[in-house]
């Protein structure tokens, strides 16, 4: 398949048709895996718990996404849903704890490395573009 890009390509330069000799250089690098292409993603407004500014509430959003799937063939009650939100709070709140106790230990772990554990190396410049010369790194 790379061949044949590289025809294709030999004829659009031939031809005088840059544009599809430059997208068939990019065809050959992407498929030879030197070409990747980046995605962004992006969370813009949290979903649907965007609109909550503490964990009962976010325990609140939970438990009304969780009745919208059974509400409507089954019965439920106030002490149901006051009950699941419970459940939710201690949930996030035990998560939360782990995280920072997990985060403490990391961090207290690596302060307690001598000084010094670390080889630095100091960031290398690259060449200037106006500067024509091949730099060896």
């Amino acid at each position: 398949m790379i061949g044949e890009l590289e025809d294709a390509r030999k004829r659009a330069t031939d031809h005088k048709q840059l544009s599809a000799s430059i997208r068939a250089i990019e065809a050959k690098a992407k498929l030879a895996g030197l070409m990747v292409e980046r995605q962004k993603v992006e969370v813009t407004d949290g979903g649907s718990y965007g609109h909550c500014e503490n964990v009962e509430e976010v325990a609140a959003a939970m438990v009304e996404e969780f009745y919208l799937t059974v509400e409507y063939t089954h019965s439920c009650t106030e002490e149901d849903r006051e009950y699941l939100a419970k459940v939710y709070v201690d949930a996030i709140e035990t998560m939360q704890r782990t995280i920072d106790e997990a985060t403490d230990r990391l961090t207290e772990e690596i302060r307690a490395r001598p000084l010094g554990s670390v080889e630095y190396r100091p960031p290398q410049a690259l060449p200037s573009p106006l500067n024509a010369k091949e730099t060896e790194y």
